[in-house]
C-alpha cells in the first residue's frame, strides 16, 4: 500500500462544553446576540442534551510531508450532555470509526480502516469524555479538557469550544489538532521510520467539529 497516504480517524469528538464534578461553567445566566439578532443563552440550563448524529458532522485532515493531502468525515454514533444549573455533570461521546470516508472517494480509505491505522474491525469505536471547562472572560468561548480514545488507547487533549444553548437547542463548535503516534498510529510516520523522507505521513490530524444536541 502506498505510504503517502494519510488518514484520520478520531473519534471525535466532540463537545465542548464541560466542568466537571463541582466545576462551573458559568455562575449566572446570561446572553449573546448572534448574527441574525436573536438572543441565544450560553449554558445557563439544566437538562440532559442528546446530540443529534445526522445534524452533526465531524470532519479531518491530513497530509504527507511532500504536500499531498486528504480530507473526510466521521459519523458519531450517540452522545450526550448534561447540565445542572449551568454546570456540566457529564459528557460522552462516540464516533463510528467504521464509518470513516473521504471526500475524494480514493481507494486509501480500505487502508485507513486496516490494522495499519485504525484497525476499525477490531476498534469499531472511539470515545471522547469531557473532564473540565473553563470559560473565556464572559464569552461563550470554553477552554475544554478532555479524554480521547483511540484504538484502546486513552490519552488527554485541549481545545477552544464555542458553546451556546438557545430554547432547547445545544450547539458546539471546535477545531483542534492530535499527534496521531500518541494513539499508536503510527504508520508512515518520520518519528518511526527515518528513510522515508518526504513521503512520510505526518502525524498532526486535524478535526473540525459541530454538534447539535436537543434537550431530551
Amino acid at each position: 500500500m502506498n505510504k503517502k497516504y494519510l488518514f484520520l480517524t478520531l473519534a471525535f469528538i466532540p463537545f465542548v462544553l464541560a466542568a466537571c464534578n463541582n466545576s462551573k461553567v458559568t455562575t449566572t445566566p446570561k446572553s449573546a446576540e448572534d448574527t441574525s439578532g436573536q438572543v441565544a443563552t450560553i449554558l445557563n440550563e439544566t437538562g440532559t442534551y442528546i446530540v443529534s448524529a445526522s445534524k452533526s458532522s465531524l470532519k479531518w485532515f491530513g497530509e504527507r510531508i511532500g504536500g499531498s493531502s486528504h480530507d473526510g468525515t466521521l459519523d458519531i454514533k450517540d452522545g450526550q450532555i448534561i447540565l445542572s444549573g449551568g454546570s456540566l455533570s457529564s459528557a460522552e461521546f462516540v464516533i463510528d470509526m467504521t464509518t470513516i470516508k473521504e471526500s475524494k472517494q480514493s481507494p486509501v480509505i480500505k487502508h485507513l480502516s486496516g490494522p495499519d491505522f485504525f484497525d476499525t474491525e477490531t476498534y469499531p469505536e472511539s470515545t471522547l469524555k469531557i473532564v473540565s471547562a473553563t470559560q473565556i472572560g464572559d464569552s461563550s468561548t470554553y477552554n475544554i479538557e478532555a479524554d480521547l480514545t483511540i484504538k484502546d488507547s486513552t490519552n488527554p487533549i485541549t481545545f477552544p469550544a464555542e458553546v451556546n444553548v438557545r430554547d432547547t437547542t445545544l450547539t458546539a463548535d471546535a477545531s483542534f489538532t492530535i499527534d496521531r503516534t500518541r494513539w499508536n498510529v503510527i504508520y508512515g510516520s518520520g518519528n518511526f521510520f527515518k528513510e522515508l523522507g518526504d513521503k512520510a505521513i505526518k502525524n498532526e490530524i486535524s478535526y473540525t467539529i459541530n454538534i447539535i444536541a436537543e434537550l431530551n
